[in-house]
C-alpha cells in the first residue's frame, strides 16, 4: 500500500500545532502476511514544541481521543505519563474516517534526541524503515539523516564481510527489535522479513543513495545486489566511532577490533539494552492511561499478531 488511507490535510488540521507527523507500519506499506481485507489500525507519531500545551488544547478539541480514566484525571495526569520512561504519549484507537488511529505525541527535543543519540530507540526505529512524512521541518530533517546513518553503520558492524542487499536491510529492520519484548510474546516471529520483503523498494530508495554517496571506502556494490566491505580492524574502529552516543555509553568493556565476534556480540548487546527497558515500560504506561476495554481490545490485536506467517 503506497496510498494513505485517510486525508492528510484533514489529519494535520484536526491535531495543529505539529512540528512533525509520520505515518509508519503495516497500514501504510504493505508487509508479507497480511491481507487485502486486514485493515490494521494507522500507527502515526507527532513531535511538538510543549507537549503539554499541545494536550492541553487537544484536550479541548478532540476530549474523546482520551481514556474516560484520562479525562477525569486531567493535564497534570497526563503531563506525568507523557514525561514518564520514553517521553512519549499514546492514544489508541481513536475514530478518524472510518478507521482507527494510533498516535504518538513527543516533543521535538526527544525527538531530536532519540534519533541522533539513540535514548531509547522507540522512535528512531521506526524511522529506520519506510514511513510516511506528513510534516516536518530541517533540525528533524537533520536528525532523519542522522539516524539512518547510525542504522547502517550498526548493521555493517553486526554483518560478514559477505552479504546480500536484502541482509542488509533485514539487519536494518531489526535492529529496533533486538532486545523487544514485544519478539517474545506479542509479534509475528517472521515481522522483519516481511516488512523487507513488503518493501524492498521502499528500503532501496530510503538507504541506496546514502551508501553510494558516504560509503565508498567501506563497502564494494557487487553484482546481483550483493556487497562486501572491509573488515580491518582500522576500517571497522572508524565504522565503531560513528555510532550514536548512547550506544557507545551501553558498551562498556573495550572492544578488540581485531575479533569480528567481538566488535558484534558488543554492539548486538549494547542495541538490546536499549530496547528492552522501554519496550516493557511503554506497555505499561499504556495500561496506566487506558481504559480497560481498551487496553484487552489492543492486547488481543497485538496476540493474533503472532499467529500471521
Amino acid at each position: 500500500m503506497t496510498e494513505l488511507p485517510f486525508d492528510k490535510d484533514n489529519l494535520l488540521k484536526k491535531y495543529s500545532p505539529l512540528e512533525f507527523a509520520m505515518a509508519y507500519g503495516s497500514s501504510i506499506f504493505k508487509q508479507n502476511g497480511y491481507k487485502e481485507k486486514d485493515k490494521p489500525v494507522i500507527d502515526l507519531v507527532f513531535a511538538v514544541n510543549s507537549p503539554s500545551k499541545w494536550h492541553e488544547n487537544n484536550l479541548m478539541k478532540n476530549p474523546k481521543d482520551y481514556s474516560l480514566k484520562t479525562r477525569k484525571k486531567g493535564l497534570e495526569f497526563i503531563d506525568r505519563m507523557q514525561k514518564k520512561w520514553t517521553n512519549i504519549y499514546y492514544n489508541v484507537y481513536v475514530p478518524f474516517q472510518e478507521r482507527k488511529i494510533k498516535y504518538g505525541v513527543i516533543s521535538q527535543e526527544n525527538l531530536i534526541s532519540d534519533l541522533t543519540e539513540w535514548e531509547t530507540l522507540y522512535i528512531a526505529g521506526r524511522l529506520h524503515k519506510p514511513a510516511k512524512i506528513l510534516k516536518s521541518n530541517e533540525k528533524i530533517n537533520n536528525a532523519v539523516k542522522t539516524n539512518l546513518e547510525h542504522a547502517i553503520n550498526t548493521a555493517l558492524l553486526l554483518l560478514p564481510e559477505n552479504f546480500t542487499e536484502r541482509d542488509f536491510y533485514i539487519k536494518i529492520a531489526g535492529i529496533s527489535y533486538m532486545g523487544d519484548i514485544r519478539m517474545i510474546f506479542g509479534e509475528n516471529k517472521n515481522k522483519v522479513k516481511n516488512i523487507v520483503d513488503g518493501n524492498f523498494e521502499g528500503f532501496y530508495k530510503l538507504y541506496n543513495g546514502i551508501m553510494k554517496k558516504q560509503y565508498n571506502e567501506v563497502i564494494n556494490l557487487l553484482n546481483g545486489r550483493k556487497i562486501q566491505q572491509d573488515k580491518s580492524p582500522k576500517t571497522q574502529k572508524a565504522v565503531y566511532n560513528k555510532l550514536p552516543i548512547n550506544l557507545k555509553r551501553k558498551i562498556k568493556t573495550p572492544i578488540n577490533f581485531e575479533s569480528t565476534d567481538d566488535i558484534r556480540n558488543k554492539v548486538s548487546e549494547g542495541v538490546k539494552s536499549i530496547i528492552f527497558w522501554p519496550s516493557v515500560k511503554q506497555p505499561l504506561k499504556g495500561l496506566l492511561v487506558s481504559d480497560i476495554l481498551t487496553s484487552i481490545e489492543y492486547g488481543f490485536g497485538k496476540f493474533k499478531k503472532s499467529f500471521r506467517n
